[in-house]
């Protein structure tokens, strides 16, 4: 089943890349012009998550985009997609079948069509970032989703920073007592080139 899955996967990338390089040269390059993505395979070696050491090789999926209102930043990935040693659990041994983060935020000042603007204070956001491990029963679990205030600071240089303040909600969380609850904060700074 693996190995098939992978080779799908190789055919459907080269006959992407074959395609996108037949193409006329007046048509844009990429699917799409703001909505950016890779595919990657990510290998880990003597890591650890918790108080074992893992070896693990898994798929993942990432994107990013901005676009008048919605700026986006997000990954998939599928665990031990591709195997691991033995205390590495995933999506084909009885482990958590997929992991994510997306982290949308929508523009206030676009919204409301009003420059909220000053400083370096650029534009504003309702920020959010929500935690995602499917599992494969209720104590395998997490979700979380924080949210709650963005803004992008200019730097005066080439790079620009993104800075959000959250309120956590917690909703499953591999069966701890702070499940269902408000429960905390989070302060996230991001540096961007453009």
């Amino acid at each position: 089943m693996k190995k098939t899955l992978l080779a799908a996967g190789a055919v459907v990338a080269l006959s992407t890349t074959f395609a996108a390089g037949a193409a006329e040269n007046d048509k844009p390059q990429y699917l799409s012009d703001w909505w950016h993505q890779s595919v990657n395979v990510v290998g880990s070696y003597h890591t650890r998550f918790g108080p074992q050491i893992r070896n693990d090789t898994y798929l993942e999926y990432e994107a990013f985009a901005k676009k008048d209102w919605f700026d986006f930043y997000g990954y998939i990935d599928a665990p031990v997609f591709f195997g691991g040693n033995s205390t590495a659990k995933g999506i084909w041994n009885k482990g958590s079948p997929l992991f994510m983060e997306i982290e949308p935020r929508f523009s206030i000042d676009k919204l409301t069509n009003t420059d909220l603007s000053f400083g370096p204070f650029k534009e504003w956001y309702f920020a959010n970032n929500y935690i995602y491990d499917m599992g494969r029963n209720d104590s395998q679990e997490q979700s979380t989703w924080y949210m709650g205030l963005g803004t992008d600071i200019d730097t005066g240089l080439p790079m620009s920073l993104s800075l959000n303040v959250y309120a956590k909600y917690q909703w499953q969380n591999y069966g701890a007592s702070n499940e269902n609850e408000w429960d905390g904060y989070r302060f996230k700074v991001k540096y961007l080139c453009r």
